[in-house]
């Protein structure tokens, strides 16, 4: 009985994950068909167009990993049985720590603490406007809310800005009104 019900949670973590790198693809076209035709601070070479694209393709394939599945599933698809205790919640952290250390997108990586990574900061919005996506909410509006910008490095925090700036500005790009919502 028990085991039904884990395989049933993790199926469940694992289309949620999906459902996210669906998102973020999503998000990653508007956001490249935006930048191609406006004239924009968003001004990537070929290289770095060609290192978000491969980004996106692997965006957090990392959270199925041994070090990072269960305990994520444990955490926000939890069994009826299973209680986080002590141990959980440390696996939970250390999952986080590995998450963040193989991800560079997310500014708690050890590459962000200085610097400009241009690529890392577009792909952290395009996962935030992934985020966006499943919980309704403006990409800026998340942002505003969330302590994330108190962690950011100065150079990437005006960056980011910026293009939640231009991404607000031309939301239309981004958050298109759906047929039925006229």
């Amino acid at each position: 009985m028990e085991s039904n019900e884990i395989e049933v949670k993790r199926e469940e973590y694992k289309k949620y994950i999906e459902e996210h790198k669906e998102n973020i693809i999503q998000a990653y076209k508007r956001f490249k068909s935006f930048i191609a035709k406006c004239d924009t601070c968003i001004n990537l070479n070929n290289k770095e167009l060609e290192c978000l694209k491969n980004d996106i393709i692997h965006h957090d394939d990392s959270k199925f990993s041994e070090s990072e599945f269960e305990a994520y599933r444990k955490h926000y698809f939890p069994c009826s049985f299973e209680k986080e205790g002590k141990t959980e919640k440390i696996e939970f952290e250390k999952a986080k720590i590995h998450h963040y250390q193989n991800n560079n997108h997310h500014p708690q990586h050890p590459s962000r603490k200085k610097g400009l990574n241009k690529v890392a900061c577009i792909h952290n919005v395009l996962d935030w406007i992934a985020m966006s996506y499943k919980y309704n909410e403006k990409v800026w509006e998340y942002y505003e809310s969330s302590e994330i910008k108190n962690i950011l490095n100065p150079l990437e925090k005006e960056y980011i800005e910026q293009i939640l700036n231009l991404i607000k500005v031309n939301e239309k790009e981004f958050y298109p009104v759906e047929k039925d919502e006229r």
